[in-house]
């Protein structure tokens, strides 16, 4: 698993369908309802640790996402790769952690992209491979600032701290508790920002 790195509060690595308002091709209708509700049940069943029920449900959801919507595809992938990183599948996790990110990347959606570059870093964190994700965090952060999606901002601050502080580098892991911090109260986060300050405080 992921050092203690899939403790992160909700949504953790899951995306949910909602968050469209700023997008104006934003999908609605009856079809994106009853896709967005599946989803939904997948990722519960994901946050309460349960991958092989998650996986079952977003296969489900999967018949249900209308065939115009990329960003449900995108979503699946995303949510897949954390479904299967709860099921110890760290190779299918990354497969479609990538294929989420080329998809972003493909439609020249930053936001899109920096989801996937998150949940491939933590999917680079269960494979062990630190620098990678540092990198995919990098890119990340900088895609949710420019979009202003403030909770993934602190999300990838509070990881990127972590990683610091697993490395012998409290000065470093200290300045992302702290950016996270800034974010977090900004947003009105409490759970994270309770979490964030106790990290700063006694790292």
């Amino acid at each position: 698993m992921i050092e203690a790195l899939l403790e992160l509060p909700p949504p953790a690595g899951y995306v949910r369908a909602a968050g469209w308002e700023s997008y104006d091709e934003a999908p609605k209708g009856e079809a994106w309802a009853r896709f967005a509700e599946a989803l939904e049940a997948g990722i519960e069943a994901g946050l309460a640790r349960d991958g092989v029920e998650a996986l079952r449900r977003f296969d489900a959801a999967e018949a249900l996402v209308p065939p115009d919507a990329l960003y449900g595809r995108l979503l699946l992938g995303i949510n897949r790769s954390q479904a299967l990183l709860a099921a110890d599948d760290a190779a299918g996790a990354e497969e479609e952690a990538l294929r989420a990110l080329k998809l972003g990347r493909r439609e020249k959606k930053e936001h899109w992209a920096a989801l996937a570059s998150l949940a491939l870093a933590l999917v680079y964190l269960a494979r062990g491979k630190r620098a990678d994700a540092r990198g995919r965090l990098a890119e990340a952060v900088r895609g949710f600032t420019r979009h202003g999606d403030r909770l993934r901002q602190i999300e990838c601050h509070f990881i990127l701290g972590e990683i610091a502080y697993m490395a012998e580098d409290p000065i470093r892991a200290g300045a992302h508790y702290r950016d996270g911090l800034g974010v977090a109260r900004e947003a009105g986060e409490q759970e994270w920002i309770e979490l964030l300050t106790s990290r700063f405080e006694h790292r």
